[in-house]
């Protein structure tokens, strides 16, 4: 149990260095397809949480704006008329 707690822990430790190295490699060196997917999946991760977030704190605000919901039906109206032809 104790050998998986550090492999976990000396992985996270040394996160930030593998992902600066793979987003900015030296010229010498190229990124392994590993380092690309580590950084590739926590990019996708950020960007989840930041939009997750956003929602969570605009959608209230944006549901009380009676001109952006009359704006988003009329947009809804129009396309979905046109799908139907």
């Amino acid at each position: 149990m104790t050998d998986t707690m550090t492999h976990y822990s000396n992985m996270l430790t040394t996160l930030p260095t593998k992902l600066y190295s793979a987003a900015f490699p030296s010229p010498d060196e190229s990124p392994s397809s590993q380092d690309l997917m580590i950084l590739v999946s926590t990019i996708a991760v950020m960007w989840a949480a930041i939009f997750s977030v956003l929602h969570r704190y605009l959608h209230p605000y944006a549901m009380r704006q009676q001109w952006l919901t009359d704006a988003m039906g009329r947009e809804y109206d129009r396309v979905g008329l046109s799908m139907c032809k």
